[in-house]
């Protein structure tokens, strides 16, 4: 079974991203190492501060996250209609952190800031990139978790309102993202 973990952050819309700190998530490699003791040892990383920050140090603007933060774009391009500026984000960002096929991609909405604004871009995020994804890799299965939304009572609906708009987002995470990623791939695999 092939894990990708997928961690979209927007730091780097932030004025001074470069000078801060980056405060390091790790609900990634918490559920990595709850899977790998529970057998799943191919497990990949694809994390926004590494690569994507590089990124844009080297090549400044040449991202532009901020295509995500429109609702109307994105429910379109999820529809399958053509947004240019979606796609090519799309397209850099899976290029960027060199996304390789995995039978269940993980992605996170988390936000250090926990902004609403910002979780729900990242989620915009993360429905693009499995729309993409599950033209690429067609049998893959997607799951989505990590909203820090407050009150807490607001996080279903947001997940409800990522599953009606994405055809291609198979599952959401509510609560602790071990057991339900654990869950679903067991799910995946027949059992």
């Amino acid at each position: 079974m092939r894990i990708g973990f997928i961690t979209p952050t927007l730091h780097t819309l932030g004025p001074r991203w470069q000078r801060d700190p980056q405060i390091v998530k790790l609900a990634v490699p918490t559920i990595s190492g709850y899977l790998y003791e529970h057998g799943y040892e191919d497990i990949r990383q694809y994390d926004f501060e590494v690569e994507i920050f590089q990124l844009e140090a080297e090549e400044p603007g040449r991202l532009d996250l901020k295509v995500f933060f429109d609702d109307d774009n994105v429910n379109a391009y999820l529809q399958g209609e053509e947004i240019p500026e979606i796609h090519a984000q799309v397209e850099l960002i899976l290029g960027t952190l060199q996304v390789e096929e995995a039978d269940v991609f993980a992605l996170s909405t988390a936000s250090v800031l926990e902004i609403y604004a910002d979780m729900h871009a990242c989620g915009n995020i993360n429905l693009c990139l499995i729309y993409e994804l599950k033209k690429r890799y067609p049998d893959c299965t997607a799951i989505v978790g990590g909203l820090q939304i407050s009150p807490d009572s607001l996080q279903r609906e947001e997940y409800l309102q990522m599953l009606r708009r994405c055809d291609q987002l198979d599952f959401v995470a509510e609560g602790k993202g071990e057991p339900a990623l654990y869950a679903v791939i067991k799910h995946v695999e027949g059992e």
